[in-house]
C-alpha cells in the first residue's frame, strides 16, 4: 500500500465481503462447530476440535474474532485518516485494512 501523508485516508476499494453484521449461531455440538452467518446466510464454520460435546475455548475466541470482522474493518477505515502521525499504530492499521482489503 502507498504511504500517504499524515491526516489523509487510505484509499479503500469496495468491500468485497459479505456486509456485516456477522453473527454467530449456537455450538452445533452433533458437528462440532459454530455457524458465521448474516441474516440466514452462512458464511463459514468454526470447528472446534475436541473430544466433546462442547466446543473448545480457541474455538469460541475464534468464532467471535470471526464474526467481529466487519465491524473491525469499519472501525480501522473510519480510525486510520485521523490518525496523525505515521507511527507503529498507525502502520498497524493500515496492515490490518490491506489484509482485509487486497485480493
Amino acid at each position: 500500500m502507498a504511504a500517504s501523508k499524515p491526516g489523509t485516508a487510505v484509499p479503500v476499494e469496495t468491500a468485497r465481503h459479505t456486509p456485516g453484521p456477522w453473527v454467530i449461531d449456537e455450538f452445533m455440538s452433533e458437528h462440532g462447530f459454530y455457524k458465521i452467518r448474516r441474516e440466514s446466510d452462512a458464511l463459514c464454520h468454526v470447528h472446534s476440535f475436541a473430544d466433546s460435546d462442547e466446543p473448545t475455548s480457541e474455538a469460541t475466541s475464534n468464532a467471535r474474532l470471526i464474526a467481529a470482522a466487519p465491524d473491525l474493518l469499519a472501525a480501522c477505515e473510519a480510525f486510520e485518516p485521523k490518525m496523525l502521525a505515521d507511527t507503529e499504530h498507525r502502520r498497524m492499521v493500515r496492515a490490518a485494512i490491506a489484509k482485509a482489503r487486497t485480493p
